[in-house]
């Protein structure tokens, strides 16, 4: 069992090492010994963004903070890469925490009948 900070963020025990977090926040979530850890505490909001987005992401929930569940207010999914892509986040165990991304169908014009 993972010993959870008193205050701050932690990788838990169910950590299957898919990547997610790792991909979402590199500068905070590093690998070792096969399982993601938390490299350093995030220092400002865009950090704190970056890890609730790596929490949000993982399909074990494993990225967790010592004050308790996640606001689902916080989640930043679907995540917008770009004018045409969106990352769904909240990855599956089923798909070994495969990302999953959404484009929308371009819309269609609209014909008066």
């Amino acid at each position: 069992m993972v010993e959870k900070s008193s205050a701050g963020w932690y990788v838990d025990d169910r950590c299957v090492n898919c990547d997610v977090a790792r991909q979402l926040a590199p500068e905070l979530i590093k690998e070792v010994d096969g399982r993601s850890t938390i490299r350093r505490q995030p220092r400002n909001n865009t950090e704190i963004a970056s890890l609730r987005a790596a929490a949000f992401a993982c399909p074990t929930r494993s990225i967790r903070h010592s004050s308790g569940r996640l606001d689902p207010a916080g989640d930043p999914f679907p995540m917008r890469l770009d004018d045409q892509v969106y990352l769904c986040g909240h990855n599956s165990v089923q798909t070994a925490g495969a990302n999953a991304y959404l484009l929308p169908a371009p819309k269609r014009g609209h014909h008066d009948d």
